[in-house]
């Protein structure tokens, strides 16, 4: 990053601390929301997060009484997992945080929050906070937070920036919230079709081992990595509709063909995930290798349900209701694959089924116009990110 500004640390700039640990058994149900690494990305999204996590409000007063715990215009930091995603804390908050998952920033000089949360999403702060990381599982750790550098022009100048990528930012989240009321049609469209299959079903109930051939899950051991080959995917890989394969893992054709002789991966399948982030369905659109783990469960649909309508309907409602409720464990949530078998859809006609696949492809056409605008606003976006902090705009 080349800019005439000074370069100043974050350890000069910020206080920055973690929590007092929190152990697991001392986890609740309801009170006080506790946050992990992966709540605070979730908020530096989109500013809100459904928490399943808690710890009692006795717990949490003495936790503030005796080491503090966050307070408005504090910076929180994810330090595991998802590195850098930054949640600045509002006025109403309450909450406490996982020791070493999160980082609390306090400044303790005149900075403007919107200047430093923009200079966090850049490369050039980006590559700081991964270098020396781990290959494993990244950690960005208080000593290495503290002497990452920052370009820190008058305070002036950085309410400036942060007024025009703040305008910039929020095309780009009308183009997000357009793709998201268009999956909500999706949604609306599938219900009204064909009902809910626990309150309103419009068609014949079963379980999803009665109208899939097959339902299993990817490989359980760690495969020999190579350095290029076949992609090898993980949960994050498998979103609503979407598979992506920009991978860091491969395996060669060898490995790709001993892991999948037992159950080939076909087009028509449909992808499940089924820990952590469980419940989003991708259907297997192109004929390619690939391999996955057993985080992800795959489904051989019968010949009683195309591959679309199984996709959406185990991206419905109805079926994330079913797997809430069937799920186990706290700290990584998990859907066996008994449980799985024994989800239950609604099974309309082929005919029906037809005509939703008709409407579905209607509505995917507009989702990726949606997506192309999303684009152009994302490169727009990256293009005045650029310029602001080499000192350019």
């Amino acid at each position: 990053m080349t800019t005439f500004w000074p370069e100043r640390t974050f350890g000069e700039i910020f206080e920055i601390t973690s929590s007092k640990r929190v152990l697991q058994k001392e986890w609740k149900k309801s009170g006080i929301p506790f946050y992990r690494a992966r709540e605070i990305v979730r908020l530096a999204r989109s500013g809100h997060v459904e928490n399943d996590l808690f710890i009692s409000e006795a717990h949490y007063e003495k936790l503030k009484r005796d080491h503090g715990a966050p307070r408005p215009g504090d910076l929180m930091v994810s330090a595991v997992g998802t590195l850098g995603a930054c949640y600045e804390v509002c006025q109403d908050d309450q909450f406490y945080f996982k020791d070493a998952s999160v980082l609390q920033f306090r400044p303790n000089e005149d900075v403007d929050m919107g200047y430093i949360k923009h200079a966090f999403r850049t490369n050039a702060i980006q590559s700081q906070i991964h270098s020396g990381s781990g290959s494993t599982v990244g950690t960005y750790t208080i000593s290495r937070a503290k002497e990452t550098k920052i370009p820190l022009p008058p305070l002036p100048e950085q309410r400036r920036i942060a007024a025009i990528l703040d305008k910039a930012d929020e095309l780009r989240q009308k183009r997000r919230q357009a793709i998201e009321k268009l999956d909500e049609l999706l949604q609306s469209v599938f219900l009204e079709m064909f009902g809910d299959p626990v309150t309103n079903p419009k068609g014949r109930v079963a379980k999803l081992s009665e109208v899939c051939e097959k339902i299993t899950d990817g490989t359980h051991q760690s495969p020999k990595w190579s350095t290029s080959g076949v992609p090898f995917l993980f949960q994050s890989n498998v979103q609503p509709r979407i598979i992506s394969f920009e991978t860091k893992k491969f395996i060669s054709n060898e490995t790709f063909v001993e892991l999948t002789k037992r159950t080939p991966i076909e087009v028509g399948d449909v992808l499940y995930t089924i820990v952590g982030s469980y419940g989003n369905a991708a259907m297997v659109r192109e004929s390619r290798d690939f391999c996955f783990q057993r985080h992800i469960a795959q489904l051989k649909p019968s010949l009683e349900v195309l591959p679309e309508y199984l996709e959406a309907a185990m991206n419905s409602r109805a079926t994330k209701f079913q797997a809430d409720n069937r799920v186990t464990g706290i700290a990584q949530k998990t859907l066996i694959l008994r449980e799985l078998r024994n989800i239950e859809i609604v099974v309309p006609s082929l005919q029906e089924q037809s005509k939703f696949k008709i409407i579905l492809k209607q509505i995917e056409g507009q989702i990726a116009a949606a997506k192309v605008a999303m684009l152009n606003s994302e490169y727009l976006f990256s293009s005045l990110q650029q310029r602001a902090f080499n000192g350019t705009l």
